[in-house]
């Protein structure tokens, strides 16, 4: 992995990425230990939350077209403002 330099503008020093946990830690592999696991459990959180959205957008989906669609799926307006 490609560590960003840091960057010394006069003002301020930018770090970031890698660079900065091992700044802050003087230890060079933290951040494979830290931001390499807490990417793992995002995702497997992440897929649970697309899964659920997913489902949720279906039933919405399908709430609308019973209650509020006639048979060719146009959406009958009047009864839909009128909740």
């Amino acid at each position: 992995m490609a560590m960003l330099k840091p960057v010394d503008n006069g003002e301020y020093l930018r770090v970031e990425g890698q660079a900065f946990w091992e700044f802050i830690s003087g230890d060079r592999e933290l951040y494979i230990g830290l931001i390499e696991p807490l990417g793992y459990e995002a995702k497997q959180h992440s897929d649970v939350y697309i899964e659920a959205r997913e489902l949720t957008f279906n039933r919405l989906t399908r709430e609308l077209l019973i209650d509020f669609c006639n048979e060719v799926g146009e959406i009958n307006w009047s009864k839909l403002l009128s909740i």
